[in-house]
């Protein structure tokens, strides 16, 4: 696997992020990190989900519920627990961005800025169990693109 990083959620609800270059067994990590430490990397801030809970409470929550559960009659997708896998694993956190910024909300495509998007995303990964880390994760599609949300 080449530059990417998986985004995977395990029994103890923790978060791996795999980064590098796999060749002869060996890891080599992107960004400055090695590769040990990339495994335990977390890719948001506490402080940036919360700022996530607000704009998702304001632009998102009339639709996809408080609870992020969604609307199945009004085909309204959980953003939440096991819909949410099903509908995102194996899709980089790029594609989860690019959804939000240029179609969301429904009502007012394309109406929240880079860092709402962004925000919006980490609080998405908080409220399934994904853990915080000393890094806000970055606004734009591009910087999201290496990383692949899974589950064990």
């Amino acid at each position: 696997m080449v530059g990417q990083r998986r985004v995977a959620r395990g029994p103890g609800i923790a978060l791996a992020a795999i980064v590098g270059l796999w060749t002869t067994g060996a890891a080599v990590a992107t960004d400055g990190q090695s590769a040990e430490s990339a495994l335990s990397a977390a890719l948001y801030t506490t402080a940036q989900a919360e700022r996530g809970r607000g704009e998702y409470t304001t632009w998102c929550a009339h639709c996809h519920r408080s609870d992020l559960l969604g609307d199945e009659r009004a085909e309204v997708p959980s953003l939440a627990e096991d819909s949410f896998f099903l509908r995102w694993e194996g899709r980089s956190l790029s594609a989860l961005y690019e959804m939000i910024s240029k179609d969301m909300p429904g009502d007012k495509p394309g109406a929240l800025d880079a860092r709402a998007c962004a925000d919006i995303v980490a609080y998405i990964l908080q409220v399934n169990g994904y853990p915080a880390g000393a890094r806000e994760l970055r606004a734009g599609a591009a910087a999201l693109k290496d990383a692949v949300i899974e589950r064990p």
